[in-house]
């Protein structure tokens, strides 16, 4: 379901029950209380603390539990770090961030964000469209932990109606003790995130490292790049250290794939969610031989054309992996 889809809901519902109690209530009132906004001083209940629940979003966020390693591949001839964060949907959801007026600038509401959505939900996806919502003079810090919330404080004066933005992010709800790897072998932890009146968590990556979780939209749409996971034509397995459990490069780890993604971290095109391609190669290409999309394919005006060796053939799979790639230091 689209974000203007949710807002829509968000109006049908106010007005029905709003509508409930229009022979008892002038036209000129204004509604002064909602037991979906919380005061500032309630806390919102971690979805964690049901352990139930807690097992359903472990079992299903696609991520091993601990400290996800920044890995190795490649793109534009040179090695690059990024994190694995699993297969994913192709579609998007919403993300409402809060955001106050500062002057003629717009600053953090310092309001953790609001989606509608988590692992083992049907529509959960981690590619997020934003949705800015400011909130008013009126705001007294209170907070909007569900949709019905945030609904009720646009009603109630509290938050201006959320503004659709043009561009995606890429945010992970994971289980609250897990953590990311950051460079020089910092840790990254997961920021709180409310979801229908619970704190749940996520790596919301397009916000961690510069343009590392955002990418463009087409039409209104999420719009990817490839990855392309190689494998020798005589395997069945991609050159991928952590599948085979073998060091690959000889650097005494087992965290480097030769998987080749078609833009960096920065580059325009560049979306962090890919298109898996299956490219099988000569069972005589050694691994990291290939550091680009250039060095196994050309652009043709139809599409890709393989450069043989070292591809033999290759083939879009209809899946998606979600690798966001660290950025350069500058």
């Amino acid at each position: 379901m689209t974000g203007v889809h949710h807002m829509r809901l968000f109006k049908l519902l106010s007005i029905a029950l709003l509508c409930s109690g229009c022979l008892d209530h002038s036209e000129t009132e204004v509604i002064g209380y909602s037991s979906f906004v919380f005061e500032s001083n309630v806390d919102v209940r971690e979805l964690e603390r049901n352990p139930d629940a807690k097992m359903k979003l472990d079992l299903n966020d696609g991520l091993a539990a601990g400290t996800i390693p920044l890995r190795t591949g490649y793109a534009g001839g040179r090695e690059v770090k990024y994190w694995d964060l699993g297969p994913t949907l192709n579609t998007g959801e919403p993300i409402w961030v809060f955001k106050r007026h500062l002057g003629d600038q717009s600053v953090d509401a310092e309001h953790p964000p609001l989606i509608d959505s988590i692992p083992g939900d049907t529509v959960y996806s981690p590619i997020r469209l934003i949705f800015e919502v400011y909130v008013t003079a009126k705001w007294a810090r209170q907070k909007f932990p569900s949709l019905r919330a945030l609904d009720d404080g646009v009603e109630l004066g509290l938050l201006e109606e959320p503004i659709a933005k043009d561009f995606f992010t890429n945010c992970v709800v994971t289980l609250k003790d897990n953590l990311l790897e950051g460079p020089d072998s910092t840790k990254i932890k997961p920021t709180a995130v409310y979801y229908r009146g619970r704190t749940v968590y996520q790596f919301c990556v397009g916000d961690l490292m510069g343009n590392s979780g955002l990418f463009a939209t087409k039409m209104g749409a999420p719009v990817f790049g490839n990855a392309f996971l190689l494998r020798r034509e005589t395997e069945a397995m991609t050159l991928d250290e952590a599948l085979l459990k073998a060091d690959l490069n000889g650097d005494a780890d087992m965290l480097d794939a030769n998987v080749v993604f078609d833009s960096s971290a920065g580059d325009m095109g560049y979306t962090s969610v890919w298109k898996n391609l299956d490219v099988v190669v000569d069972d005589k290409y050694e691994f990291g031989a290939a550091k680009g999309q250039d060095d196994l394919f050309k652009k043709m005006s139809w599409g890709l054309q393989g450069i043989d060796p070292p591809v033999i053939e290759y083939k879009d799979t209809g899946l998606f992996i979600n690798r966001p790639i660290l950025p350069e230091a500058p």
